[in-house]
């Protein structure tokens, strides 16, 4: 989500206490950006921003989604947060014990997330709705990941018995295997053809015909299931008591009739046309009940990320596997490369998320993080960060980090107080602009001011050592505080 770009909320136009006017959200988006360039700069990178902004913003977009109710929109949400919200966590969490070039980006890419929820209006509730979705994603990563390998463990014994099957020699075994597989093909088709949505795909004038078909379908198939079933009773007394061997030698060819029928071309194909008839009958039963309302939309959502997160996760480790078994480096030299890291995103980031989610909620409940102007303090507090990680080695820069902190606070709660007041409709742009002009103009004057005290201090006062940087930080920060808040 670019932070200046399409918003994702839907202000009412009057008497919302939420989002601030867009004058203001702009005037405190630029103050940050550009401190974040020159932060950027000053650790050697000044394009860092854009990296930062995108992980940052996809995660707030994440965030937004999940006040739609369109089911695409709450899948993309999801899938956001599983990402580069797992992303945007760990990097936060992990970022600080990398140095004080990290501290600074860190504390840049925590500003772009608040004033990117400042653009998207992102509350507490829309910090309970990632919690909960990103907790639904998470347990069905694991609940879908026991049942794949559940299901991959009878699949395999599944293969070893139809490769058994296929391979048979005795007439018994192979006629017994054949009315197996036909009796539980029958029992899958006629299930499956009650869960495919056959009836919502035909047009209501042509429905009670093919609910006669299917009809006729379903006593078919039962008819067949319980046709083998007898015959393999029939079979198996018989070859108990010994009928069975003296028919083979009576009848000749039935026995090699009775060994044909186990071969893969009569085996394979219905035990193939079952289970893909099963996945898909399944799936559309799942889907159907899950989708009725918004409310199941919203958690089916989450589901089916998990889902899809799973099934790229087994279909890597087929790549892995297909490359040694064929002993082709290419094919396993990515995945095992990015593999570990693809493994802590999606496995120790949505527990991050969790906990900061919990933290921030806290501290919304205590008010110690005010939920009316959540974003802006967010990203006051990101650029107060940056500016403690910049304070020894670029006090400058350190306190032109404070300077738009303040700025974007001021800015951005005036903005709040707007929409409070007059809503999101009327016009009043210019009155945003004189204010935020004011601040700016307060801010530069101050930060003018601090960087001249440090050239001083490293001029007559080179002696001095770095905490006087911090007490010219702080300097500047209370000379701004006073005429804006006093």
């Amino acid at each position: 989500m670019s932070l200046v770009g399409p918003r994702l909320d839907r202000p009412s136009a009057i008497g919302e206490e939420g989002r601030p006017r867009a004058a203001s959200l702009r005037i405190a988006t630029l103050a940050v950006i550009v401190v974040g360039i020159a932060a950027g700069t000053a650790v050697g990178d000044p394009s860092i921003i854009a990296t930062l902004g995108t992980v940052a913003g996809l995660t707030v977009a994440g965030l937004a989604l999940l006040e739609r109710s369109s089911f695409v929109q709450l899948v993309v949400g999801h899938a956001f947060l599983v990402t580069f919200g797992s992303a945007f966590v760990l990097f936060v969490l992990v970022g600080p014990f990398g140095g004080r070039n990290m501290i600074v980006l860190v504390g840049l890419t925590i500003a772009l997330f608040g004033m990117a929820a400042a653009w998207a209006d992102v509350d507490a509730d829309g910090l309970k709705r990632g919690g909960l979705g990103t907790l639904l994603t998470f347990g069905s990563m694991i609940a879908f990941g026991v049942v794949a390998v559940v299901v991959a463990a009878l699949s395999m014994f599944g293969l070893g018995l139809l490769s058994s099957l296929t391979g048979a020699s005795s007439a018994i075994a192979s006629a017994g295997g054949i009315l197996v597989v036909v009796a539980v093909t029958g029992c899958v088709l006629a299930l499956s053809l009650r869960w495919l949505p056959l009836r919502q795909l035909t047009p209501r004038s042509k429905r009670p015909a093919l609910e006669a078909r299917l009809d006729s379908a379903t006593r078919g198939l039962f008819g067949a299931v319980v046709g083998s079933l007898l015959l393999l009773f029939v079979s198996a007394m018989a070859w108990l008591a010994g009928v069975f061997d003296r028919l083979l030698v009576a009848v000749p060819g039935l026995e090699s009739a009775l060994v044909a029928l186990s071969s893969p071309l009569l085996v394979w194909p219905p035990v193939a046309v079952g289970g893909c008839t099963l996945l898909v009958g399944l799936g559309s039963l799942l889907l159907g009940r899950l989708t009725r309302h918004t409310d199941q939309k919203r958690w089916m959502a989450a589901v089916v990320v998990g889902f899809a997160i799973v099934v790229a996760a087994f279909g890597i480790a087929l790549l892995v596997l297909a490359g040694i078994i064929t002993a082709r480096p290419e094919l396993f030299f990515l995945p095992v490369s990015v593999g570990p890291l693809a493994i802590v995103l999606v496995v120790l980031g949505p527990l991050a998320f969790l906990l900061l989610v919990a933290v921030l909620l806290a501290g919304v409940a205590l008010d110690v993080v005010p939920n009316r102007a959540f974003g802006p303090a967010i990203a006051a507090a990101g650029l107060v960060v940056a500016a403690i990680g910049l304070a020894g080695s670029q006090p400058p820069v350190a306190v032109a980090c404070l300077g738009a902190a303040v700025v974007a606070w001021d800015v951005s709660t005036y903005g709040l107080g707007l929409t409070a007041e007059l809503g999101h409709r009327p016009r009043t742009r210019r009155l945003e602009l004189l204010y935020g002009l004011a601040s700016i103009l307060v801010a530069g004057v101050v930060v003018a001011l601090a960087v001249g005290l440090e050239f001083v201090r490293s001029g007559v006062f080179a002696d001095v050592g770095s905490p006087a940087a911090i007490v010219v930080a702080g300097l500047g920060v209370l000379f701004l505080l006073v005429p804006l808040r006093g």
